[in-house]
């Protein structure tokens, strides 16, 4: 095991996704209703929340990040929708993309995949 495995996150974690360049973790965090997130250490594995994590969601139940790790879905199953957030490249936090977030998806979305 990592030390200081097992790594504390919301309720419900339903699902857990890396960016493609392996710095940042994301859990989605179903019951509580947010996204968890964490840095990894490239040395041992261990994870370390970030600032103002966990970030408000709507119910995810899982959560997947692009192939360039720009932004980050969640599937809000509850809702019907999918949330976007930005990644913030340099901090990893995410911020939502309100303008046109959250999408809707249809009756009780539980995961998504994102092309290349």
């Amino acid at each position: 095991p990592v030390v200081g495995s097992p790594f504390i996150a919301g309720t419900g974690p339903y699902s857990v996704t890396v960016t493609p360049n392996g710095v940042y973790a994301y859990v989605a965090n179903a019951t509580s209703g947010t996204v968890s997130a964490y840095s990894i250490a490239s040395a041992t594995g261990a994870l370390t929340q970030l600032a103002n994590s966990p970030f408000t969601g709507f119910d995810p139940y899982s959560v997947t990040v692009s192939p360039d790790g720009a932004f980050a879905y969640a599937a809000n199953s509850s809702f019907g929708d999918v949330s976007a957030y930005h990644i913030d490249s340099t901090a990893g936090a995410l911020r939502p993309i309100n303008l046109v977030s959250p999408f809707t998806a249809g009756a009780l979305p539980v995961s998504l995949a994102i092309t290349p």
